[in-house]
């Protein structure tokens, strides 16, 4: 199954050349944020790889921070791994979460310096999401994301 899968991103990645793959396991905590901010610097594919229990119907906060910010960017964001409804369930869930993060913003209209701090924290840590689409791949099985890609657009 995991050989499909990989298949399916290679199709959708359009054969991207050999270009360095930076790999990043996930974890729930500020340092991977930087972490993979940082990963995208370098404009090559970058991976990250999920443990086991991360259902994508009820992501972590911080994976759906960073799926709405590439959407926020104009990338697109692909889900494979299911065909029983998983990935319209999804988009239907992504949606709210980009509105919210954009609604944060501009609510906000920096009232106090909290918010300016907050604000800048994450434009300096999503700056490196430009030019980037998003792949999740999902176990069909379990519903638990196996892996999210970022591929630089072509």
């Amino acid at each position: 199954m995991r050989c499909l899968l990989a298949l399916l991103l290679a199709l959708w990645a359009g054969a991207v050349a050999a270009q360095p793959v930076k790999s990043l396991q996930f974890f729930d905590a500020p340092v991977f944020d930087q972490q993979l901010s940082d990963s995208l610097a370098s404009k090559g594919q970058v991976r990250v790889q999920f443990p086991p229990g991360v259902p994508i119907a009820s992501m972590p906060p911080r994976v759906s921070m960073w799926v709405a910010a590439v959407q926020n960017k104009g990338g697109s964001v692909q889900v494979a791994g299911s065909k029983d409804g998983k990935q319209e369930q999804f988009v239907q869930l992504l949606r709210p979460i980009a509105m919210s993060i954009i609604s944060g913003f501009i609510g906000s209209a920096f009232p106090n310096v909290p918010d300016v701090l907050g604000f800048l924290r994450e434009y300096r840590l999503f700056k490196n999401l430009d030019g980037y689409n998003a792949m999740l791949i999902f176990d069909k099985d379990s519903g638990h994301i196996v892996q999210m890609t970022l591929l630089p657009k072509n």
